[in-house]
C-alpha cells in the first residue's frame, strides 16, 4: 500500500514531461495556464493550420471571421488590442499568408 502511495503521489507533479518518440530524441511537452502561452499557441498552432489550406474553425464563416473573434478576445488578456493583432499579422506574415 505505501509503495502504491508512493507511485501515486510521484506521478502527481507540474514538472513538465518527456515523451519519447520513434526517432530517439525526447519531446517535451509543457502545458501551461499562462493566457500569454495560450494566446501564442493558439496562434502558432492556428496560423499554420490555416497555411495548410485547413478549413476555420467551427463556427467561423472564413479565417478572417476567426482572427477577429481571436483578436477581440484576447485583447486586455495578454496585451493591447493592437499588440495581439500585431502578432496575429507577424505570425501570419511569416507563413506566407495574405493580410487580414
Amino acid at each position: 500500500m505505501l509503495v502504491m502511495s508512493v507511485i501515486v503521489l510521484v506521478g502527481c507533479t507540474n514538472a513538465p514531461i518527456e515523451y519519447d518518440t520513434d526517432h530517439g530524441v525526447g519531446y517535451l511537452h509543457d502545458n501551461s495556464t499562462d493566457p500569454a502561452d495560450i494566446f501564442r499557441n493558439k496562434v502558432d498552432h492556428e496560423a499554420a493550420l490555416e497555411a495548410r489550406g485547413v478549413e476555420p474553425p467551427v463556427g467561423n464563416a472564413s479565417w478572417r471571421e476567426y482572427w477577429a473573434k481571436l483578436i477581440a478576445y484576447f485583447s486586455g488578456a495578454v496585451g493591447t488590442h493592437r499588440q495581439v493583432a500585431s502578432y496575429v499579422f507577424e505570425k501570419r506574415r511569416a507563413l506566407g499568408l495574405r493580410p487580414l
